[in-house]
């Protein structure tokens, strides 16, 4: 499901993902953006073993910056 989600995403967005890349092949300063998704890949597969911390939300809270966000 993971990957389906991917492969749709990276779909949609391929004209963006095109020019990021020819833009990042043509600038020193960005060249960088290609490591960036390999270091996240990596750091999320190191770490895919350890148990995920419960998760205490706040309805309230939740509507409350929801309401802020919408209304900015």
């Amino acid at each position: 499901m993971l990957l389906l989600s991917l492969v749709v995403v990276c779909a949609a967005c391929s004209l963006t993902l095109v020019d990021m890349a020819r833009f990042a092949l043509t600038r020193d300063l960005y060249s960088h953006v290609f490591a960036i998704p390999l270091i996240s890949a990596f750091l999320v597969y190191r770490r895919r073993r350890d148990p995920v911390p419960p998760r205490d939300s706040s309805l309230a809270l939740s509507l409350c910056l929801l309401t802020v966000s919408s209304l900015a």
